[in-house]
């Protein structure tokens, strides 16, 4: 599980999302979000995740691979025999005094799009934001994880740096690191971006006591010319703040 929280195990996955032969495009056909242009997929996504095979060791650098967070997602409700949405619900969501529901996208027998197919308001993901900011307590006063857990997550581990630098991906964030499936962008452990494909941000930053939200739809799926303007808006702004 820590392997899989910090995108460091093993398999082989690519997710160059240009690629329509890619794994990460591949499940998409899998479950029904994409025209099937390969025939012989299975058809769900728990069945496509036991296709995957193991390439390197696990632990070893990183390198963000989307199925390891639907991994996540299947252990969540295997531990707890609750499907996912009903489990986020009750955990996450009903504790986050959020403004609407939010919505996942499921393949053909109901099985969440874990590692993209969450929908969310802008309010309601800098609420979720909030989290880190308020060592785990929503706004509303209610505790939704640990302490522990949100210091773990800004801390990171003893290599997590270093395994961040040995990626084989070009990450451009030297001195940062990926921990419980967030990015550090810089060294050092303030400020934490939960970040998706075409622009889609959440940015931390507790010296400046600062969480924003940014929904997008930038054409390519990840675009460096975008994406690092971007983060140095938000870290002026959070400057300008503190």
């Amino acid at each position: 599980m820590r392997h899989l929280l910090d995108m460091r195990s093993g398999i082989a996955f690519s997710e160059d999302y240009l690629n329509p032969m890619a794994e990460v495009r591949l499940l998409e056909q899998a479950i029904g979000w994409a025209p099937r242009t390969v025939p012989d997929l299975p058809t769900t996504m728990y069945d496509f995740l036991l296709t995957l095979k193991q390439k390197s060791p696990h632990g070893g650098p990183f390198r963000y691979r989307s199925c390891e967070t639907d991994v996540l997602g299947w252990i969540c409700e295997a531990a707890s025999g609750i499907r996912m949405p009903e489990l986020m619900s009750q955990l996450l969501w009903s504790k986050l005094g959020a403004d609407n529901d939010a919505t996942i996208g499921v393949d053909s027998v109901g099985t969440g799009m874990f590692d993209g197919g969450i929908n969310a308001c802008l309010r309601d993901l800098a609420r979720f934001g909030s989290l880190f900011l308020n060592g785990g307590v929503s706004l509303t006063g209610e505790r939704v994880v640990s302490l522990s857990w949100i210091a773990d997550t800004f801390a990171g581990g003893v290599d997590s740096r270093a395994a961040f630098a040995a990626s084989p991906d070009d990450n451009r964030m030297p001195g940062g690191m990926y921990r419980n499936q967030c990015w550090f962008p810089h060294p050092g452990n303030n400020v934490l971006l939960c970040a998706g494909i075409h622009g889609q941000m959440i940015y931390v930053n507790r010296a400046a006591n600062l969480v924003a939200a940014k929904l997008s739809s930038w054409p390519l799926p990840q675009d460096a010319t975008k994406l690092f303007p971007t983060i140095a808006a938000f870290d002026e702004i959070a400057a300008t703040l503190s």
